[in-house]
Protein backbone atom coordinates (compact mmCIF):
# COMPACT_ATOMS: atom_id res chain seq x y z
CA UNK A 1 0.00 0.00 0.00
CA UNK A 2 3.25 2.45 0.65
CA UNK A 3 4.47 1.77 -2.46
CA UNK A 4 0.78 2.40 -4.48
CA UNK A 5 0.54 5.74 -2.25
CA UNK A 6 3.99 7.60 -3.03
CA UNK A 7 3.33 6.77 -6.90
CA UNK A 8 0.15 8.74 -6.08
CA UNK A 9 1.87 11.46 -4.67
CA UNK A 10 4.19 11.72 -7.72
CA UNK A 11 1.72 11.25 -9.83
CA UNK A 12 0.39 14.50 -7.95
CA UNK A 13 3.12 16.77 -8.45
CA UNK A 14 3.58 15.66 -12.02
CA UNK A 15 0.36 16.65 -12.62
CA UNK A 16 0.47 20.05 -11.07
CA UNK A 17 3.21 20.85 -13.15
CA UNK A 18 2.50 24.68 -13.85
CA UNK A 19 2.09 25.15 -9.20
CA UNK A 20 4.98 24.27 -8.40
CA UNK A 21 7.78 26.89 -8.04
CA UNK A 22 11.41 26.43 -7.95
CA UNK A 23 13.25 25.95 -4.19
CA UNK A 24 16.46 26.09 -3.38
CA UNK A 25 17.37 24.29 0.12
CA UNK A 26 20.25 25.70 2.04
CA UNK A 27 22.30 25.35 4.37
CA UNK A 28 24.80 27.31 6.41
CA UNK A 29 28.52 25.85 6.52
CA UNK A 30 29.68 25.30 10.10
CA UNK A 31 32.60 25.32 11.91
CA UNK A 32 33.72 23.27 15.06
CA UNK A 33 36.60 22.79 17.09
CA UNK A 34 38.51 19.33 17.19
CA UNK A 35 40.27 19.68 20.73
CA UNK A 36 42.66 16.71 19.72
CA UNK A 37 44.17 18.49 16.59
CA UNK A 38 43.56 21.76 18.28
CA UNK A 39 42.58 23.12 15.01
CA UNK A 40 38.59 24.95 13.77
CA UNK A 41 37.26 22.97 11.52
CA UNK A 42 35.00 23.94 9.00
CA UNK A 43 31.87 22.15 6.89
CA UNK A 44 31.17 23.62 3.57
CA UNK A 45 27.41 25.46 3.01
CA UNK A 46 25.31 22.79 0.86
CA UNK A 47 22.64 23.20 -1.19
CA UNK A 48 19.71 21.17 -2.87
CA UNK A 49 17.04 23.17 -5.98
CA UNK A 50 14.19 20.98 -6.32
CA UNK A 51 10.16 22.07 -6.44
CA UNK A 52 7.25 22.39 -3.83
CA UNK A 53 4.24 24.10 -4.01
CA UNK A 54 3.49 27.49 -1.63
CA UNK A 55 0.35 26.45 -0.35
CA UNK A 56 -0.41 29.16 2.44
CA UNK A 57 1.08 32.62 3.08
CA UNK A 58 -0.36 33.57 6.86
CA UNK A 59 0.62 35.92 9.88
CA UNK A 60 1.05 33.94 13.00
CA UNK A 61 2.73 35.62 16.45
CA UNK A 62 6.08 33.36 17.22
CA UNK A 63 7.63 33.05 20.32
CA UNK A 64 11.14 33.25 18.88
CA UNK A 65 10.42 36.40 17.52
CA UNK A 66 9.53 38.35 20.84
CA UNK A 67 5.20 37.90 20.01
CA UNK A 68 5.59 40.24 17.03
CA UNK A 69 3.10 38.93 14.12
CA UNK A 70 5.23 37.06 11.08
CA UNK A 71 4.56 36.31 7.64
CA UNK A 72 5.13 32.27 7.31
CA UNK A 73 4.88 30.01 3.98
CA UNK A 74 4.04 26.65 4.05
CA UNK A 75 5.88 24.82 0.86
CA UNK A 76 4.51 21.65 0.11
CA UNK A 77 7.20 18.95 -0.92
CA UNK A 78 7.41 15.45 -2.58
CA UNK A 79 8.98 13.64 0.32
CA UNK A 80 11.13 11.38 -2.24
CA UNK A 81 11.84 14.81 -4.34
CA UNK A 82 14.24 15.49 -1.11
CA UNK A 83 17.38 14.53 0.49
CA UNK A 84 17.23 12.13 3.58
CA UNK A 85 19.27 15.04 5.15
CA UNK A 86 15.95 17.41 4.37
CA UNK A 87 16.41 18.60 8.29
CA UNK A 88 19.81 20.04 8.00
CA UNK A 89 18.86 22.81 5.49
CA UNK A 90 17.99 25.92 7.56
CA UNK A 91 16.37 28.35 5.09
CA UNK A 92 14.81 27.96 1.47
CA UNK A 93 15.53 30.41 -1.70
CA UNK A 94 12.20 31.18 -3.33
CA UNK A 95 12.27 33.80 -6.39
CA UNK A 96 15.36 35.05 -5.07
CA UNK A 97 14.51 35.59 -1.89
CA UNK A 98 16.05 33.73 1.57
CA UNK A 99 13.34 32.55 3.94
CA UNK A 100 14.46 31.25 7.24
CA UNK A 101 12.98 27.76 8.02
CA UNK A 102 10.85 27.33 11.26
CA UNK A 103 9.46 24.19 10.89
CA UNK A 104 9.55 20.86 8.85
CA UNK A 105 6.44 18.39 9.20
CA UNK A 106 6.89 14.79 7.68
CA UNK A 107 3.99 12.25 6.63
CA UNK A 108 6.41 10.14 4.78
CA UNK A 109 4.94 10.92 1.76
CA UNK A 110 5.35 14.58 1.63
CA UNK A 111 7.25 16.99 3.66
CA UNK A 112 5.60 20.73 4.14
CA UNK A 113 8.53 23.55 4.92
CA UNK A 114 7.32 26.23 7.41
CA UNK A 115 9.72 29.26 6.32
CA UNK A 116 9.73 33.33 7.45
CA UNK A 117 9.07 35.42 5.51
CA UNK A 118 10.80 38.25 6.78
Amino acid sequence: MKSFIQQQVAFAFDFIDDLKTPVVLLAQGEQSYNPSTGEVVFTEASSEETYGVVIETYSKQLEENNGMPTVLKDILFNRADLPDNFSAFDTVRINGRDHKVVSYKDDGYTITITASVR
